[in-house]
């Protein structure tokens, strides 16, 4: 009997559904979906007193998303069961780990053909947060609900005023490798901001 909370029916490609209800039953993990985090996206919890493995999601992100992300954090806690916290967090091993759980959805059955494309660098050495590979950003947000409606900060021109989604407004001003010098309004402080995170118009 799984121990999800919630149905997964919608949330993830449906030929992905076995897969992944198969994991949250060998790991005995409880899965919670979540309002939108601007922090992460998805977050693993190791048991602790009375609760056992646990892991959290963002209900917002498109089912590829999702899937990414569910498969993120199960490799964290795969990590977590052979190693404890002896390794690092996105280390050798958790890479491996990650690599080897997203295997048996790496087809067309699950992805579409242009996610696919940028999925197969992206597993060679998967980065902390796939918020740092841009192509594959880019891509999924190509299957957002509200994609149509939304703009990244590298859309908008250099000296543009813009909003982010806490409310803090900025000037976009130079590229620095895959962020942007910005300065925001508030403080008279400069930050580098992902060229790919969404903005508003101010």
């Amino acid at each position: 009997m799984s121990t999800q909370p919630v149905s997964l029916k919608g949330r993830i490609p449906d030929p992905a559904l076995a897969y992944v209800n198969d994991k949250l039953d060998e790991h005995k993990v409880r899965l919670l979906i979540t309002r939108n985090r601007k922090s992460k996206s998805g977050d693993y919890r190791a048991p602790f007193k009375q609760y056992g493995h646990r892991i959290s999601i963002n209900g917002s992100l498109n089912p590829y998303a999702f899937l990414i992300v569910f498969l993120h954090e199960v490799a964290h806690l795969e990590v977590w069961k052979k190693y404890r916290n002896n390794v690092m967090p996105h280390g050798k091993e958790w890479q491996s780990t990650f690599n080897l759980l997203a295997t048996p959805v790496m087809n067309e059955k699950v992805f579409p053909k242009d996610l696919l494309t940028e999925l197969v660098p992206f597993f060679k050495k998967p980065p902390a947060s796939s918020s740092g590979a841009h192509p594959l950003v880019r891509a999924l947000r190509r299957y957002d609900q509200n994609h149509e409606n939304s703009i990244t900060l590298e859309e908008i021109p250099i000296g543009t005023e813009f909003r982010l989604s806490d409310g803090r407004v900025f000037i976009k001003e130079l590229k620095q490798r895959t962020r942007y010098k910005c300065f925001c309004l508030k403080n008279k402080r400069y930050y580098l901001i992902s060229a790919v995170v969404e903005v508003f118009a101010c």
